[in-house]
């Protein structure tokens, strides 16, 4: 289960919200609720938190500066805003501090649930990610500094995933290893072949691309490797059962 906190200065939003979503249904516990800023910062300087889930208009300190404390200070915290202001300005700035989703009040315990769900799924994605990292330092420890993978080994991949030259040679070159040396290593830590993990992080990014851009499908392609938009949809349809188009269309209507 993720720890999420809701942090709003009504008592009636806070209450409705605690109550009307089913919050492990969703992979969440809810721990705390607060009544402004200040508050959760101080809660989350003591406690573990995933998501926060807050208001933008409280006293002390609102949810556009705590969204840009939590960038600085806790940034694996994901922030969803609820918010009457419809104002571009405060959507730009809670872009800019990294605010996953911007939801409009009045918002509905549907509408929330779906967010929630889309916010359960990105964490899961970076935890495999975060889980793989670890692989590699485990690895640095059993085979010690020589023959160990570097440290930024998956780094590198998900820094330059969007080049389609991207290659198994340039891998192994950029760590100082041989082909078969490393190749061993990484299907034995990560059950994948390079070119399986390469793909699934290609296919991650598109499918998030589509969901939360308005990009074309070539834009798309070119973003996350594939310099061919044809064999971009194939690859695509090949790893999720859809086309490109028919997944945007999903999430489009999920919202």
């Amino acid at each position: 289960m993720y720890k999420i906190i809701l942090v709003d200065d009504e008592i009636l939003v806070r209450e409705v919200i605690r109550d009307k979503i089913k919050w492990n249904d969703l992979g969440f516990v809810l721990i705390q609720t607060l009544e402004n800023g200040k508050e959760a910062l101080g809660f989350l300087e003591e406690n573990q938190v995933d998501v926060v889930l807050t208001d933008i208009n409280m006293p002390y300190v609102d949810g556009i500066e705590l969204s840009k404390a939590i960038s600085l200070d806790f940034p694996n915290t994901k922030v969803i805003i609820f918010s009457g202001y419809g104002d571009f300005a405060y959507a730009q700035n809670a872009i800019k501090y990294g605010v996953m989703e911007y939801i409009l009040k009045p918002v509905t315990a549907k509408e929330l649930s779906q967010v929630l769900s889309k916010t359960k799924e990105r964490l899961d994605q970076e935890n495999k990610l975060y889980a793989g990292l670890h692989s590699w330092n485990k690895l640095k420890e059993t085979y010690g500094k020589k023959e160990s993978l570097s440290l930024d080994a998956i780094q590198f991949i998900h820094q330059n995933f969007a080049d389609c030259d991207l290659t198994l040679k340039n891998v192994c070159s950029h760590l100082g290893l041989s082909i078969s040396h490393f190749s061993s290593l990484f299907k034995k830590e990560t059950g994948k072949t390079f070119v399986e993990y390469l793909n699934g992080v290609r296919m991650e990014k598109a499918k998030e691309l589509l969901c939360e851009t308005g990009l074309r499908n070539y834009e798309i392609a070119e973003k996350v490797g594939y310099g061919d938009p044809h064999y971009f949809s194939i690859a695509f349809k090949k790893a999720t059962g859809m086309s490109p188009k028919k997944y945007a269309r999903e999430c489009a209507d999920e919202k």
